[in-house]
């Protein structure tokens, strides 16, 4: 949470201390990436059950149930490690392009640095008249300026190429947090039949394991 906060305030000289350590793209996910979307995620779900979240369909706060709310919490985890994955291997991929050859690892570096600040905004989430589109229009920018400096010192694209690579590190940022953004409000809207599947499904867990 803290290195999510720091990447904000001062993007440059953190990514220079990521590069100085060698962190591998394994290291950034589990130990960077994976704790601050279970801090989130864990704070998001007790919100929700507790303090509510503004539902269209009512057009005021629904206080959500236990089960719900530790079925978005693991929603949240699933679709969150799936974007940083995703993201990871389309920039792995559009480096081709710009013919440069590109590891997984150097991109998952690139996109979990990049994207960290966006899970860390999401703590916004928690007012309950927030839209969820405040904090990711807001994280988006964060992650653009954190993907700028990154981009350049992990990615190491020709120089002729490097706003290249960044604009398009920065469109795929937005194009899957976004449709990630949307996925979650439109379940939690309760909008998608699968959903209460999940939440079916993570009831009979719990009563197991209860």
């Amino acid at each position: 949470m803290i290195k999510g906060i720091l990447l904000i305030f001062d993007p440059g000289n953190e990514m220079d201390k990521v590069v100085a350590r060698g962190e591998s793209g394994w290291f950034v996910l589990f130990v960077r990436f994976l704790p601050v979307v279970l801090l989130i995620s864990v704070v998001q779900s007790f919100a929700m059950v507790h303090w509510g979240k503004y539902q269209s369909a009512i057009r005021g706060i629904k206080h959500f149930t236990p089960t719900e709310g530790v079925a978005y919490g693991v929603f949240e985890v699933v679709v969150s490690i799936l974007v940083v994955l995703i993201s990871a291997f389309f920039l792995q991929s559009g480096m081709k392009a710009f013919g440069k050859e590109a590891t997984f690892e150097k991109a998952l570096v690139t996109m979990g640095y990049g994207l960290l600040p966006l899970i860390c905004v999401k703590i916004l989430n928690v007012i309950p008249w927030m839209t969820p589109w405040i904090p990711w229009a807001m994280g988006v920018y964060f992650a653009w300026r954190v993907l700028y400096r990154a981009v350049p010192r992990v990615m190491k694209p020709e120089h002729a190429y490097a706003l290249g690579v960044f604009i398009m590190a920065a469109t795929i940022a937005t194009l899957c947090t976004g449709a990630a953004c949307m996925t979650r409000f439109l379940a939690m809207e309760g909008k998608f039949a699968w959903w209460d599947s999940i939440v079916a499904f993570v009831g009979n867990l719990l009563k197991i394991s209860g």
